[in-house]
């Protein structure tokens, strides 16, 4: 019988199941609550090649925190984490190009409806025009897809943001 033993990270070190970070405190909650906004920065760090640790994502981002952690992270502060890291971020907030932003993209962060509630999620280029994305769908390790059916199938309703690295 072979048992298979979940974990949050993926086998090359990215997050790829929120809801498995219990351990990890985000101002009042644990991270399966409110903690998709630092896992994608933690995530489009690794992706960027810049190492860090979850403890450091986390210290960063927490005085930033309002309610405790009650309503996640601003995506505001996403940005200027990412810029203080050396990151050229760039913010695209009209849904409507979200998609062609996304294309010329190295790696990038989303925010999205899912379901009833907001969620970032990192992603990394992988081919022509196809990314993997981190966090999206608890426990899947490599989640291949273009950004057109990416947004397709998990957004709810159609406002998204976007901040993108180019190289």
């Amino acid at each position: 019988m072979t048992v298979t033993i979940r974990s949050a990270f993926s086998s090359d070190g990215y997050i790829i199941d929120q809801s498995l970070t219990k351990e990890f405190r985000y101002g009042s909650f644990s991270s399966p609550y409110n903690g998709c906004g630092w896992i994608a920065c933690y995530n489009l760090l690794l992706a960027s090649g810049i190492k860090t640790s979850c403890g450091e994502v986390i210290a960063a981002l927490t005085p930033t925190l309002q309610l405790g952690g009650l309503i996640g992270t601003r995506m505001r502060h996403v940005q200027a984490y990412l810029r203080s890291k050396g990151l050229n971020v760039q913010l695209t907030k009209k849904s409507a190009g979200i998609i062609s932003v996304c294309e010329k993209a190295d790696h990038g962060i989303l925010w999205y409806w899912d379901g009833l509630e907001p969620h970032f999620i990192a992603f990394t280029r992988v081919g022509d025009g196809t990314f993997r994305f981190f966090n999206a769908v608890e426990g899947e390790e490599n989640h291949i897809s273009d950004i057109r059916s990416f947004l397709k199938k998990h957004t709810f309703v159609p406002c998204v943001r976007v901040l993108t690295v180019i190289k």
